[in-house]
């Protein structure tokens, strides 16, 4: 007999080949209910994967229907300082211990299989960050090993391979974690690793730009929950109003400390049930995200273009301070990006965007062209850590650098001569920021001091007079990282 899934409730059924039709006997055992179970079987096939980590978790609850929204919830408040905290549990597993190194320089490349790693994670993080003792982080991670070695998957999960026997690798790695000498065999290089849970090449380079304390305060940042801060559509409400209507809800918010539309809420409450964020009152959009459109600064009857719009936050953004007059023309390569676009255009009553396809943007003088360039998205790795171990960063970042480059030089020329160009990224890395601007801006365009045109939106920001660059970090700023530049076309 073969397993086959149930089309009602997506569990395996008991079949027979010659009579693919009938059902016989019992369901086939369902899933475990221990919580450590979902957790172990997520995070290794999360490491395992080549997809990013977004995706292969949305893949993962699909596939899952009967998880409840609080077990959900209940997943990704583990998951996530166990993604975070990845190096340290690969360099705790090199080098506590009196044998050579089990794993490689490069992250992506363990030699051993996601479920065993998966076990050590779920171990360090039960010790360090929940508190456990060993006899309890190890009743834990024995149990989800065992309930995950008797689990039969349905025929659309694929079965995870192992690599020997997980509980007499647990054991062996319990030892080296728990001995007094756990990293002291490790350079000074790994236990700077260990410590801010980052590659070494990653670390490296933010040592030689920042110096090394800032090096750390910067790690650490990157290693604590990001705070949840949404957009207040200006075109709809006031914050004053969005702030009053979410107390009435019993959520706590406050006025973000930099732009004047964003609202940090306390909390991971979920927002897209909201009646807020379904009626297009509020949009969830990181603080430092939110500076980079007040630094274009787009006036009323203005033609814009957003020229790699994505999913279109900063272009509804946009439309808000521009009081929905003028023109906004919202540009990607990729045309998947864009599909909700239009939707969330008319819930937010942005009636100024103009959706342009592909091969398809009018070639006409903008009076601003908002690049928000593709980039290796460091700035971001408290919400996606596994940016840091996807592989080497230099090879990465060369590959970007290239596709920034050719954006660059296909939309600054679209701007109008006295017009505005904005350049930014999520990412603070010399190639991706300020060294892609000396090689690659066109003549004609000269830097805009920002100062003067955060003040025009009352926002208290810190900047040297004649500054035309913004670096915002996670450790300083309480932001996303982002890189933002501001020029004017001269000729």
């Amino acid at each position: 007999p073969r397993g086959r899934a149930d089309r009602a409730g997506g569990e395996p059924l008991v079949t027979y080949p010659n009579r693919p039709g009938r059902r016989f006997g019992r369901p086939a055992p369902k899933a475990p209910t221990d919580p450590w179970f979902h957790l172990l079987d997520l995070y290794a096939r999360l490491v395992a994967s080549k997809s990013p980590a977004d995706s292969e978790l949305a893949h993962f609850l699909r596939l899952r229907p009967a998880l409840r929204q609080d077990e959900i919830a209940w997943l990704l408040r583990h998951l996530s300082p166990m993604m975070r905290h990845r190096i340290r549990t690969l360099q705790l597993y090199r080098w506590a211990g009196e044998r050579a190194p089990l794993i490689s320089d490069a992250w992506h490349e363990t030699s051993f299989a996601g479920l065993e790693e998966s076990a050590f994670a779920l171990y360090r993080h039960l010790r360090e960050e929940e508190g456990h003792s060993p006899l309890q982080a190890r009743e834990s991670v024995t149990k989800a090993l065992e309930a995950h070695g008797k689990w039969v998957p349905s025929p659309k999960i694929r079965p995870f391979p192992t690599a020997g026997d997980p509980l007499v690798k647990l054991r062996d790695f319990q030892s080296r974690f728990e001995s007094d000498g756990a990293l002291s065999a490790a350079p000074e290089e790994d236990r700077f690793s260990a410590e801010c849970s980052l590659p070494a090449d990653l670390l490296g380079r933010w040592v030689t730009r920042f110096g090394r304390e800032e090096a750390r305060a910067l790690a650490a940042a990157m290693r604590q929950d990001p705070p949840l801060d949404l957009r207040v559509n200006t075109l709809r409400t006031s914050r004053e109003d969005a702030l009053a209507k979410l107390a009435s809800l019993g959520l706590e918010g406050e006025a973000g400390a930099l732009s004047p539309t964003c609202i940090r809420l306390k909390g991971r409450p979920r927002v897209h049930g909201l009646d807020l964020y379904r009626e297009g009152l509020v949009e969830i959009q990181d603080e430092g995200s939110q500076l980079v459109s007040h630094v274009l600064d787009p006036r009323p009857n203005w033609k814009v273009l957003d020229a790699c719009a994505g999913a279109g936050g900063k272009t509804l953004h946009l439309a808000a301070l521009m009081k929905g007059r003028g023109e906004i023309h919202a540009h990607d390569r990729d045309e998947r990006k864009l599909e909700d676009l239009r939707l969330r255009a008319r819930k937010a009553q942005a009636g100024n965007i103009r959706v342009t396809q592909p091969g398809s943007i009018p070639f006409n003088a903008y009076d601003a062209v908002l690049i928000d360039a593709p980039c290796m998205g460091l700035g971001t790795l408290r919400r996606n850590p596994d940016i840091a171990w996807r592989g080497e960063i230099a090879p990465r970042m060369a590959d970007m650098v290239e596709r920034q480059a050719e954006c660059l030089r296909s939309y600054a020329p679209l701007v109008r001569t006295g017009g505005v160009l904005v350049y930014t990224t999520c990412s603070f890395e010399p190639e991706e920021t300020v060294a892609m601007l000396e090689a690659n801006l066109p003549e004609g365009f000269v830097p805009s001091p920002i100062a003067p045109v955060l003040a025009h939106s009352s926002i208290a920001l810190e900047l040297a007079e004649n500054a035309h660059t913004i670096t915002l970090l996670p450790s300083v700023h309480g932001t996303d990282g982002f890189f933002v530049a501001r020029f004017l076309r001269e000729r």
